[in-house]
């Protein structure tokens, strides 16, 4: 639902292809990679294609940025240059534009929600080391507020297209 509503909205004009990190990248698999060497995988295949799609089940509760991986893969992609697209399913879409012409408040606080600090992982191993990362390197403050001005681009696009469809 959320690939179909992302294919609608961008209207593609030839076969597309997508990378699922769950797929591809198991970071949960003793026999995978090191953290290293994931780490570098993460960058490569974020950077290739040059975008990243953020399935998002909900614009409130957006369960993969309550996820230090997910939060990990965004900030990864952002540096690497490639371009991050949020994607939600049509009901969402049309959820989250009715409320931000009603209460821009409550994209605020979805917004705010998000922190690295807070994020769960499901193995907590991986969750330290991901937070020793940030913490070691830009900072919780700059993370957070760099995938946030990311996100409120991709929330205003949304709404755009959003509007759009109701023309």
């Amino acid at each position: 639902d959320i690939i179909e509503a992302f294919e609608q909205q961008t209207k593609p004009t030839s076969t597309r292809y997508y990378w699922f990190d769950i797929f591809v990248m198991n970071q949960h698999s003793e026999h995978d990679l090191s953290q290293r060497l994931l780490l570098e995988n993460l960058r490569a295949a974020v950077s290739a294609p040059g975008r990243v799609l953020l399935a998002l089940d909900s614009w409130r509760e957006h369960t993969p940025l309550a996820r230090v991986w997910c939060l990990l893969e965004i900030w990864t992609a952002m540096n690497a240059g490639a371009e991050v697209v949020m994607c939600l399913s049509e009901a969402e879409q049309s959820s989250f534009a009715a409320n931000l012409a009603r209460n821009q408040a409550e994209v605020h606080l979805a917004l705010d929600a998000v922190d690295a600090e807070q994020a769960e992982a499901t193995v907590e191993a991986d969750r330290e080391a991901i937070l020793g990362l940030i913490r070691g390197g830009t900072g919780f403050e700059r993370f957070n507020q760099t995938i946030r001005d990311e996100l409120r681009q991709s929330f205003e696009l949304v709404a755009v297209a959003a509007a759009q469809r109701r023309l």
